[in-house]
């Protein structure tokens, strides 16, 4: 059995009855009332991968950008196994502690945006990549 907790662009995943992993998913329109009383994270204001990597670095969080070139079926990363990743050039950040960001252009702006960050407990359950 499988499912998911959202509480504005956070999402719980459960599996079998465990916390299986958790994801932000600041690309996604949420109610700032979700956060009542609550700092909302950084990364819903922090998207574009500049500001990601000035905020890792003030935290002092070491991690490693890469870029793979798809199409490839499954990818292994610090916080997920990914699947399906279409025929173009995607950007990565992984963290010390397993977290993934997946970055996505963003046309208007002409740059990289954090569309989603994920940490999953047993990378073996793969997520299918968002393009």
């Amino acid at each position: 059995m499988y499912g998911i907790i959202k509480i504005g662009f956070i999402e719980f995943h459960i599996y079998n009855e465990k916390l299986n992993g958790i994801s932000y998913r600041p690309d996604l329109p949420f109610s700032t009332k979700d956060f009542a009383g609550q700092t909302i994270p950084w990364i819903h204001n922090d998207k574009e991968l500049s500001k990601v990597e000035e905020n890792l670095k003030v935290r002092k969080i070491n991690y490693k950008k890469y870029d793979v070139k798809g199409p490839l079926e499954t990818l292994s990363t610090a916080g997920a196994l990914l699947f399906g990743l279409d025929d173009s050039v995607h950007t990565f950040i992984d963290t010390e502690g397993g977290v993934t960001f997946l970055f996505e252009p963003d046309k208007k702006r002409n740059d990289l945006q954090a569309h989603q960050i994920c940490r999953y407990y047993d990378i073996h359950r793969g997520i299918k990549a968002h393009k």
